[in-house]
């Protein structure tokens, strides 16, 4: 599986689009990774429990610095409505919340996207 372009990036509009999404890939045995639409903004989700894997410690180590890269990238653009975002980052899953914006969020889970389904990345979930 390859990186997503940002305009390939789900974005749930709904919790049950969400939850839909989510067992779709239990079902399929593949990563999850998404975008909500909330009130408050747009929080982007990845979990590798339904693929059964975790990234490896290299490549989580390379997420982190990845999303560490694009979250500086959009906190810098004075475009961007986005003044402050956090990020948890793990080797399974993880989340960063909360981008003001779609397009940013979209722009950073594609970033993300391309280490994250990389199968050469992932071990078997200890």
């Amino acid at each position: 599986m390859n990186g997503l372009d940002p305009g390939d990036v789900p974005v749930y509009r709904s919790h049950a689009e969400r939850e839909e999404a989510y067992r779709a890939a239990e079902r399929d045995g593949t990563p999850f990774l998404g975008v909500d639409e909330e009130p408050e903004g747009y929080p982007l989700t990845y979990d590798l429990l339904p693929a059964g894997r975790r990234l490896t410690d290299e490549a989580h180590e390379r997420l982190q610095a990845v999303v560490r890269e694009e979250l500086e990238r959009v906190l810098e653009d004075h475009d961007s409505p986005t003044e402050e975002l956090r990020a948890g980052i793990g080797e399974q899953m993880g989340n960063v919340h909360l981008f003001a914006d779609e397009a940013s969020a979209r722009e950073v889970a594609a970033a993300m996207s391309e280490l994250l389904f990389d199968e050469d990345n992932w071990v078997v979930d200890r």
